[in-house]
């Protein structure tokens, strides 16, 4: 089986994939991330976010992530307000 992300205590991690997670169990991403939000809850799994050394670089992916999480948001609150 294909590792998906590393773990095991080392001081490197690959991070977590969700896309090629998804595809090696035939799931949508959103799934997996369902799934990720229900094992983090019942505390079967810590995610933990990077680490970055650079400002710049956190600055940015702090960004993508506000924008990833509040794009379906605006684009449902467009939809609606199409009517």
């Amino acid at each position: 089986m294909k590792e998906v992300f590393a773990g095991g205590g080392g001081r490197g991690s690959a991070g977590l994939n969700k896309t090629e997670l998804a595809a090696l169990l035939a799931v949508s991403v959103p799934t997996i991330g369902d799934w990720l939000s229900i094992l983090e809850v019942t505390g079967q799994i810590i995610l933990v976010p990077p680490y970055f050394r650079k400002l710049r670089q956190a600055a940015h992916q702090v960004t993508e992530d506000l924008l990833g999480e509040l794009r379906p948001r605006l684009l449902s609150a467009g939809r609606d307000s199409l009517g």
